[in-house]
């Protein structure tokens, strides 16, 4: 712990056994329990984040179930029992779901499914996986793994959380799909405007049997795409020989001269060692405390650099269901009301106000609209350069 801290680590991510922390499983134990309790304790002493990921696969004791299962959601109430309360620590649902990402792949991972897709165990779903945590009374992050054994979150059925404190998981392990730059946006960096998407696992080894001769010059490339996207990553494993560290005394693996094979230990410790210390976290100056729930992101291309004025197509719920309100983001800048008020339940109408005026440079940019208190229904938006512009229904031009 201390030598991460010297790579300029902040965050720890402990894989832990699903078996060994079943109560009905026979490789559950206390002591066991007790050593995780422990660990935990000594990674928050030094101040660092922890992310406690159930892991299945055979170093575990696991037989890999390709998803959560009953023994996943006895593990987190063991858990959570430990460590709600501490923020600091997260819950990484279930390591390296292993669904494609195919509709009926996702159904089953968000849903559940069949024994018989699951090493005969039903799936139950990270959906439910995820209430069983909230039900135990956790506020803390929880992380949901991308499907393909942690590769693609294209086509991701979000998951709903009514405390908005969910994250997305990916492994960019540099083959198959996300072996080369143009793979990586599509695959999963897409979702990083609308939600948090972290990298809670990633290394460039050589010994590995999906090793590609191309990583001394991807690697680096990945790790600026991480950075310039504001996705943390963890590397795996600063406990490994031969991954990122090459001896006892934490000596970093190189990329240098890099072949793929069993009989050569390179890989990418100089290289996170070199990144890790200006991998600084951008946080924003103007926290609100708005939930994620519901939240609608929103990219727009603007052709030129002006001041522009966004209207929205909006309907209050119910009378006395939620406020109508809500608050427009653009880009990273701090939240405002989307329009002044919103009185009529159940019309459709165009809002706009004070804060809807904004000026944007040229290019791409996030519009994401949140925080509306028990709801509000968008259909649509405008964004025009014209100030006198009203919209008036769909299909209609602007009225002045």
């Amino acid at each position: 712990m201390q030598e991460a801290l010297a790579w300029g680590a902040n965050t720890i991510r402990f894989q832990v056994s699903q078996r060994g922390l079943d109560p009905t499983d026979p490789l559950y134990s206390l002591a066991y329990l007790d050593r995780i309790t422990a660990g935990v304790a000594l990674a928050r002493a030094h101040g660092l984040v922890v992310i406690l990921s159930i892991q299945d696969q055979g170093p575990s004791g696991g037989d890999s179930h390709a998803q959560p299962s009953e023994a996943t959601i006895r593990d987190w109430q063991t858990l959570t029992a430990l460590f709600n309360g501490d923020q600091n620590v997260m819950y990484e649902i279930f390591n390296e779901p292993q669904n494609r990402p195919t509709p009926d792949g996702w159904a089953v991972w968000r849903d559940g499914g069949p024994p018989e897709r699951n090493q005969g165990t039903p799936a139950v779903g990270h959906q439910r996986v995820l209430e069983a945590i909230r039900a135990t009374g956790a506020t803390n992050v929880v992380i949901a793994d991308a499907g393909q054994f942690g590769q693609r979150l294209d086509g991701v059925p979000l998951l709903h959380d009514p405390l908005g404190q969910v994250a997305y998981g990916v492994h960019p392990y540099l083959t198959h799909t996300l072996r080369f730059p143009q793979d990586w946006e599509p695959g999963f960096g897409f979702l990083r405007t609308q939600y948090p998407v972290i990298v809670t696992e990633w290394s460039a080894v050589s010994f590995v049997r999906f090793c590609k001769p191309e990583w001394a010059t991807t690697a680096p490339l990945l790790l600026d795409y991480l950075r310039r996207n504001d996705i943390g990553m963890l590397a795996w494993s600063l406990d490994v020989l031969d991954s990122l560290i090459a001896d006892g005394q934490f000596r970093p693996t190189s990329l240098a001269h890099f072949r793929c094979g069993e009989g050569h230990s390179q890989g990418a410790g100089e290289l996170v060692k070199s990144r890790m210390p200006a991998w600084a976290p951008h946080v924003s100056p103007c926290e609100t405390g708005l939930s994620d729930e519901g939240a609608v992101a929103v990219s727009v291309d603007v052709p030129s650099t002006r001041q522009y004025r966004l209207w929205s197509r909006v309907m209050k719920g119910k009378a006395g269901k939620g406020s109508g309100s809500a608050y427009i983001k653009v880009d990273d800048a701090c939240p405002v009301p989307a329009w002044d008020d919103l009185n009529a339940d159940g019309r459709w109408s165009w809002e706009s106000g004070r804060s809807a005026f904004m000026t944007l440079e040229a290019g791409r940019h996030t519009i994401r609209f949140l925080g509306a208190s028990g709801g509000v229904n968008l259909d649509r938006i405008v964004l025009t350069a014209d100030e006198d512009c009203v919209p008036a229904h769909p299909g209609h031009d602007c009225e002045n």
